[in-house]
């Protein structure tokens, strides 16, 4: 079952980072969203493109003054990818420079990615509804592919070292 569920969220991961791939495409390009525009109160693009898209506009929101243009889908490329990259070890308990992780290591940060995952995309979740009053489709895909993580995760992380 462990393996199965490894091979379920290595899945989810690669959906994880095309997902933020197209949205950080939609944050560079002059390009919109049409199929997400026509969805009620729908509109990635000003989700997507607004201040909260990236981590100054974040860091404002908390009053520090710190200048980091990095997209949120940047980001959501990078956890996903540092994720998939655990859970290949996990399966493969391959040496990285020599050095071999243990299982407890592995989970311990997969478990600390997709708990800090979770927290940021509820964060984002809550400038969607209250500040922007707007939803981002794919953005909402994104979250949901955490969540299904972090619950499948867990599992992992329980089932073995009960």
């Amino acid at each position: 079952m462990g393996k199965k569920i490894h091979y379920v969220l290595i899945f989810l991961m690669v959906l994880g980072i095309l997902d933020s791939a197209y949205l950080a495409y939609l944050h560079y390009s002059g390009s919109s969203s049409k199929f997400c525009q026509e969805l009620g109160n729908f509109d990635c693009d000003l989700v997507n493109k607004s201040s909260f898209s990236e981590l100054t506009g974040i860091l404002d929101y908390f009053g520090i003054d710190f200048y980091l243009p990095i997209p949120n889908s940047v980001l959501g490329i990078i956890a996903f990818s540092i994720m998939l990259g655990i859970n290949i070890l996990l399966i493969n308990n391959i040496r990285i420079l020599g050095h071999k992780f243990s299982k407890k290591e592995l989970y311990a940060a997969l478990l600390v990615l997709s708990i800090i995952s979770f927290v940021f995309g509820l964060f984002l979740v809550y400038i969607q509804e209250f500040v922007l009053r707007a939803w981002c489709l794919f953005c909402l895909i994104m979250d949901l592919i955490i969540l299904l993580n972090l619950i499948l995760v867990f599992l992992l992380k329980n089932r073995k070292f009960r």
